[in-house]
């Protein structure tokens, strides 16, 4: 029993500047692109798990973002008011406990997001390296 291909069979010739090439997208455009132009099913999954782990951390990202908002409005107010910063109602305190709290409803998820982007890269940097080695073994030594 043969194990299944891991590249399409109409994948292009691979030589040296093409794996080059998909080494770089990969590392430096997307996680899987330079897998798939090389013809390697495999970039789809690596795509797939860049999308997963961007959504996972997007949560967090998305609160972090609106609390910065937030915190610029309050500061901007105070720069406007002439009242002085203790009446204003500016508490650090409640500030922290509202940061803990997102990073307690978000903060696993969101690394998790983080680990699987991490995961996504080097699986193409693997593919990556793979190629390379694929290409070097297949043409003529200069």
């Amino acid at each position: 029993m043969n194990p299944a291909p891991t590249h399409d069979a109409e994948a292009p010739t691979l030589t040296r500047s093409m794996a080059m090439r998909c080494l770089w997208v990969n590392l430096l455009v997307l996680p899987g692109a330079g897998s798939l132009k090389a013809g390697r099913r495999v970039g789809w999954l690596q795509l797939l798990m860049l999308v997963a782990g961007l959504m996972m951390f997007a949560p967090l990202a998305l609160h972090a973002l609106d609390k910065v908002l937030d915190a610029y409005r309050g500061v901007a107010q105070l720069n406007e008011s002439t009242t002085p910063a203790d009446e204003t109602g500016m508490d650090w305190q409640q500030a922290r406990a509202q940061i803990t709290g997102i990073l307690d409803q978000w903060g696993g998820m969101a690394m998790g997001g983080m680990a699987m982007v991490m995961a996504a890269w080097g699986w193409a940097l693997i593919t990556s390296v793979s190629l390379i080695i694929e290409a070097a073994k297949a043409e003529p030594p200069r």
